[in-house]
């Protein structure tokens, strides 16, 4: 049997309580109705700027991937499916569908 080591007991931090108090740990603000039209007025004009750019153009690829680093793609899951999609099964255009794969990589 091997035997067993002691258990070492660490004496617990008392750490004084917080400058802030817990303020921020339940924040949740509250967006008017301006606020909420405003918000609206985004989405519709980001999704005309999808379907307007090129199906299958680097302005898209570019403009997605804006969308996704600013934490916005979630409103347009099911719009951002659909150009990849199509972008990557054009068999006759084989190198633009490879080079463009590169710059979308690179993103």
């Amino acid at each position: 049997m091997a035997a067993s080591s002691p258990i070492k007991c660490r004496p617990l931090a008392n750490f004084h309580p917080t400058v802030w108090g817990y303020h921020f740990l339940s924040y949740t603000p509250k967006i008017s109705n301006q606020e909420k039209v405003e918000v609206d007025e985004y989405k519709e004009t980001i999704r005309k700027m999808l379907v307007e750019a090129p199906e299958g153009s680097e302005q898209k690829l570019v403009l997605i991937d804006a969308m996704q680093r600013l934490g916005m793609a979630y409103h347009f899951d099911n719009k951002l499916k659909h150009p990849f999609k199509t972008f990557f099964m054009r068999p006759n255009k084989m190198m633009t569908t490879f080079m463009l794969f590169l710059f979308v990589f690179d993103l």
